[in-house]
């Protein structure tokens, strides 16, 4: 993702049952991979941790994060993200792979966001796949 300068939009997270939800100004354009929310607000709606993953900051060093899933709506797109359980002190932000899950990409110099076209794979001729070297059929 190229750099951009950082700008808000509204961002409602809802538990993956959609029982629960909270509407919040998350930052975009600051190089994160997922939405990062203050966990005191992820755990009000019912989202508790689920697995742990290694993340890097932007001075280098590494940090061990607690993620969970959640249903995520920007702009009208609606679709589920992992969330990362943020600092209570730090604002919402909105990373790039929730962006790609809602279909969504920055516009270059407009600080604000657009729908963009999925992609699927070709439709052309897939090669055979190679056979395994231990398969019995061989001579």
């Amino acid at each position: 993702m190229e750099n951009v300068e950082p700008f808000w939009v509204k961002m409602t997270v809802q538990s993956i049952d959609g029982a629960h939800e909270r509407t919040v100004d998350a930052l975009v354009g600051t190089g994160a991979s997922f939405a990062v929310l203050p966990a005191s607000v992820l755990q009000n709606i019912g989202i508790e941790p689920t697995r742990r993953h290694t993340f890097r900051l932007p001075d280098g060093r590494q940090k061990l994060g607690q993620v969970s899933d959640a249903l995520i709506t920007i702009d009208g797109m609606t679709g589920p993200s992992p969330v990362v359980f943020g600092p209570e002190d730090s604002p919402a932000r909105v990373g790039y792979l929730t962006l790609s899950a809602l279909l969504l990409d920055i516009v270059p110099g407009e600080q604000r966001l657009t729908p963009v076209d999925g992609r699927l794979p070709g439709f052309h001729p897939v090669p055979p796949r190679p056979v395994p070297v231990d398969n019995p059929k061989l001579p």
